[in-house]
């Protein structure tokens, strides 16, 4: 018996496909109209549709086991479908009636799900935004009369959204989560509250860090643990950034499988979280005592095979296809492969990126950077060979950076700085695949330091001054070595370290007694207790009892590295035909033949 009554006019030759590629939904969320532990509620669930749901498909949605109550009776007239394009649009409802069929979807349930049934014509396309509602709020055709009981006990709770296709193969999944509280009445004063725990539900196989946040309605210190339970002064692991309402912390070194934390925070009373017991107040206004409430978990589980994301084993056959376009000018296209172990497919594409400031907000998808550079320095981050913004370093080097609105892709990042005489430094680069919809964070970044000699020709025996910037209170170490065509054994490297000072500035002497006359190339690197070493400097050249060679890049090193290969070669060619002065080895006043004889000549590899 359907629930509305409407006439049809037939469209012939529709058809949807379905994507096997594995990844859980996005902007997944479940409101609840009452959060009060045992009392009946309404749900709102809203997310986006990341690959088609076909015709005759399913969306299951199944709360909690054995902390929900689905209430008797509760059938597809509780139960409202609306699609929109646009996340904040206008949606338009979908038709339900008591069985599935070529017009109208359907829905049912069981003590422990709801099962939403597409009809046999139309599916819901990739990228297309879905509102679902559940109970007394679902008005379209018929009101619903039955609702959703809410857990008995205070807390967070785990609703499964899960999408199939026509054969029962699961497509979709993300975990939501939702919090039960007791009333409150009016009055002069809030009840402290932790809010927004994350990550939540699956992430990516092989995922090695992550952030973990929290927002709570008043300034404090979070701690947490391993183990609940755990008294706020006993706890072993302070947050990064915290001390306000918003707090985060970088979890490195993370493994396959679930993990679990347990998060207190200490207020203005600096006595932290009772281990044992907690007031909250009642509508009524009576204090009530709630014990074994203090833990605010954390909980998410990282993938276990790479085939594997959002908790979904990947189904389909060994290939897969696909095609289309991607904003922010990348290329579209490339398809995925099926099962646990079926690869990622080609890039996807790549998106504009949006430079936000350190942190990012809880659950934003994107890239994370965070390190060490020059005291006060300006930090440049850079995607695929452009500049995407830059961030201030605090007077001990340390700088964060969010960079977000990224599509599913392969990207390489840059981050350089300049000291503060304006020497640049080398450039940190890195490249990995992102998922669309997940958090990647990029830390212990070290900008390498800066590297000037006094004087650039000295005679045997006689000492030169090297010097430059660095992190501040960082160790530096000069390398030392004879430039030459043939591998440089390590006994032919003299090294030597200094103290950077409290502003990052660093020098030293090199004494050259008892180097052989010649061309040598110096470089610098940096590394502090407790940091990641960073890279090398830029490559010097030292002429050792004679001159240097004439030329704004002697000896073909186009990129004053210590080498000359493919790197230099590429730049050759991008100077092909024109008379730039590095490039132009012969100084003829053309970049040609002669320039790339030349640079066979002084060829390293």
């Amino acid at each position: 018996m359907s629930k509305y009554f409407l006439k049809f006019i037939m469209v012939a030759g529709l058809f949807f496909c379905f994507s096997g590629e594995v990844q859980a939904m996005t902007r997944a969320s479940d409101t609840l109209s009452r959060s009060w532990p045992g009392y009946g509620a309404n749900h709102t669930i809203r997310f986006q549709v990341t690959a088609d749901i076909p015709a005759g498909g399913k969306i299951v949605i199944t709360p909690e086991v054995g902390q929900f109550t689905i209430l008797a009776g509760f059938d597809y007239t509780d139960v409202d479908i609306a699609t929109s394009s646009t996340e904040n649009g206008v949606f338009v409802d979908r038709f339900l009636s008591s069985s599935s069929t070529v017009f109208f979807d359907t829905a049912s349930t069981t003590s422990s799900a709801i099962e939403i049934i597409l009809n046999t014509s139309f599916g819901i396309k990739k990228s297309t935004y879905v509102k679902i509602e559940l109970g007394t709020n679902a008005s379209f055709g018929a009101i619903g009369d039955r609702q959703i009981a809410n857990p008995m006990a205070i807390g967070s709770y785990e609703v499964e959204l899960e999408t199939f296709n026509v054969s029962g193969n699961r497509i979709k999944r993300a975990t939501l989560m939702i919090s039960t509280a007791l009333p409150v009445g009016m009055s002069t004063e809030s009840e402290s509250m932790r809010t927004s725990g994350r990550p939540v539900g699956y992430l990516s196989y092989g995922t090695t860090q992550t952030i973990m946040s929290l927002i709570n309605n008043y300034n404090s210190t979070c701690k947490y643990d391993t183990a609940s339970g755990t008294p706020y002064a006993s706890m072993a692991y302070e947050f990064d950034y915290t001390g306000g309402t918003f707090h985060t912390h970088i979890l490195n070194g993370l493994t396959n499988g679930p993990h679990t934390f347990y998060v207190r925070c200490d207020g203005l009373t600096q006595q932290g979280d009772s281990s044992t017991q907690c007031i909250y107040t009642t509508a009524t206004g009576t204090p009530t005592e709630i014990t074994n409430c203090i833990d605010y978990v954390i909980s998410f589980i990282i993938s276990s095979s790479e085939g594997e994301e959002g908790g979904e084993e990947g189904t389909g056959g060994d290939e897969g296809e696909g095609t289309g376009s991607a904003s922010g000018g990348g290329a579209g296209g490339g398809g995925s492969g099926g099962g646990i172990q079926g690869g990622r497919g080609q890039e996807v594409g790549r998106g504009a990126g949006v430079f936000l400031p350190y942190p990012p907000l809880p659950d934003a998808p994107g890239v994370a950077f965070s390190g060490w550079s020059y005291q006060n320095s300006d930090v440049v981050v850079m995607k695929d060979g452009e500049e995407q913004g830059s961030i201030s370093a605090d007077a001990s080097g340390v700088f964060g950076a969010f960079l977000t609105e990224l599509e599913q892709g392969v990207y390489t990042f840059g981050v350089w700085s300049k000291d503060q005489v304006g020497r640049r430094s080398s450039t940190y680069s890195t490249t990995f695949w992102i998922d669309e919809g997940t958090q990647t964070v990029v830390s212990g970044i070290f900008i390498s330091p800066t590297i000037a000699l006094q004087k650039n020709s000295v005679q045997t025996g006689e000492s030169v001054e090297v010097f430059g910037f660095s992190v501040p209170n960082s160790t530096v170490e000069t390398w030392i070595y004879p430039k030459k065509q043939t591998k440089v054994l390590d006994s032919e490297i003299k090294k030597q370290s200094v103290q950077a000072g409290a502003d990052g500035s660093w020098s030293m002497f090199i004494n050259t007694d008892g180097f052989k006359g010649g061309i040598y190339l110096l470089k610098a690197g940096g590394k502090k207790d407790g940091v990641s070493d960073s890279g090398f400097s830029q490559t010097l050249e030292l002429a050792i009892g004679g001159e240097l060679e004439k030329g704004a890049c002697p000896g073909a090193d186009l990129n004053k590295d210590g080498k000359v290969n493919i790197t230099d070669f590429s730049i050759l060619l991008y100077y092909w035909g024109t008379n730039d002065a590095c490039a132009d080895q012969n100084s003829s006043g053309n970049v040609d033949l002669i320039d790339f004889s030349i640079m066979m000549y002084y060829w390293t590899g």
